[in-house]
């Protein structure tokens, strides 16, 4: 009986994690970018360590970023399910759909481009 329980127990804690970990909320560091410059070969490179890009998804839907594309660009979030979110401009009602997708415990998030434009993040 003890047995059952913890494993109850346990496969719970496995649950949340997994919610968390498939999450956007938090600060998550780009590690790699993959931009098609427009003869249609794409593949994701490394940023250089020296470029501390990040992107933050707060708990009350502010956003933070650093990542050239849309650093200081805009400011809120809303999650719209588990593949598409939606960044608000700051001071403005402009906004612009990302894809994301979780790959083991990376985040990739695809931007509105005409040619592919993705970043790769770790949690920070």
């Amino acid at each position: 009986m003890a047995f059952i329980i913890l494993s109850f127990i346990s496969c719970k804690k496995d649950k949340r994690y997994d919610l968390f970990a498939r999450s956007l909320f938090g600060n998550w560091k780009a590690i790699q970018s993959q931009i098609d410059v427009g003869n249609g070969s794409t593949a994701f490179t490394d940023i250089a360590p020296q470029y501390n890009y990040y992107l933050n998804f707060k708990a009350n839907n502010n956003f933070e970023s650093s990542y050239f594309q849309i650093a200081n660009t805009y400011d809120k979030y809303k999650i719209v399910d588990s593949v598409y979110a939606i960044l608000y401009k700051q001071n403005t009602t402009d906004s612009s759909k990302i894809e994301y997708i979780f790959e083991n415990e990376k985040l990739i998030i695809s931007f509105q481009c005409i040619e592919a434009c993705r970043v790769k993040l770790i949690r920070n």
